[in-house]
């Protein structure tokens, strides 16, 4: 239902109705940045579209890590400046396969928050760096008690670092 739902957006924004409109669909496809620093896990892929009004500083965000699960996002820009966006988010994510940080606990879905940056190499393609914390659902700390901290340090000292390419439609 998904893939029908953005194949729609994609017809809809590629036959000119970005021009009349304003809105504009970015599609992401990026990796685990970890890779870099020579600690890539070979499954962290990320899959993303981005929908915005170009005169709004809010978007919003449906991405797949394809390996864990899928998430929405709010992104809010906090700077715009010549090819430069920097934002911050925050979401909800529901592993499918597995979780994102603290892997020793199950649960439902995670709290995200985090911030990115996006360059513009052009007027269609821009480069992301993006920085994401998976908070494990607060409800759990009923059943963890004080040991409920040191997982929320946990996922933080494991958030997710995301290099990715955007193409805006």
């Amino acid at each position: 239902m998904r893939r029908i739902g953005l194949a729609l957006i994609f017809l809809i924004l590629s036959s000119g109705a970005e021009a009349k409109t304003g809105w504009e669909l970015e599609l992401i496809v990026g990796f685990d940045a970890k890779l870099i620093a020579g600690r890539f896990q070979g499954n962290d892929a990320l899959t993303a579209a981005r929908l915005r009004h170009r005169n709004s500083l809010l978007a919003l965000e449906i991405n797949s890590p394809l390996a864990h699960g899928f998430g929405a996002n709010l992104l809010i820009d906090t700077i715009r400046a010549w090819r430069f966006r920097g934002y911050l988010n925050c979401g909800i994510f529901w592993p499918t396969a597995k979780n994102m940080s603290v892997p020793e606990i199950s649960r439902s879905y995670d709290l995200v928050f985090g911030a990115g940056v996006e360059y513009a190499l052009r007027p269609k393609l821009a480069i992301i760096l993006d920085w994401r914390a998976y908070i494990p659902d607060p409800r759990l700390m009923v059943y963890y008690g004080e040991f409920f901290i040191p997982m929320y340090k946990q996922s933080l000292k494991e958030g997710a670092w995301w290099l990715g390419l955007g193409w805006r439609l």
